[in-house]
C-alpha cells in the first residue's frame, strides 16, 4: 500500500471513528500510532512514546502554566 493510499484510508478510518462518537483526540492518535505501525513498526511509536510527553511538557511555556 503507498503512503497516498494509506493517508486516504487513515481519514477515512478518522471520519468513521468520530462518527461513532469517540473523541477526537482518541481517535487522532489510534490513526496516527497505527499509521506509524503500518510504516515504520513498532520501535520508532515506543520511542515516540517514551520522549514525546517529556518533550512536550517539559517546555518552558507549559511549565509557567501552573505557577499563573
Amino acid at each position: 500500500m503507498s503512503k497516498f493510499a494509506l493517508g486516504l484510508s487513515s481519514f477515512a478510518i478518522l471520519l468513521g471513528l468520530l462518527a461513532i462518537r469517540i473523541p477526537i483526540g482518541v481517535s487522532m492518535f489510534a490513526v496516527g500510532a497505527g499509521a506509524l505501525l503500518w510504516l515504520e513498526g513498532p520501535a520508532p511509536l515506543l520511542g515516540l512514546m517514551k520522549s514525546g510527553p517529556f518533550d512536550t511538557f517539559g517546555n518552558y511555556s507549559f511549565s509557567v502554566i501552573p505557577l499563573f
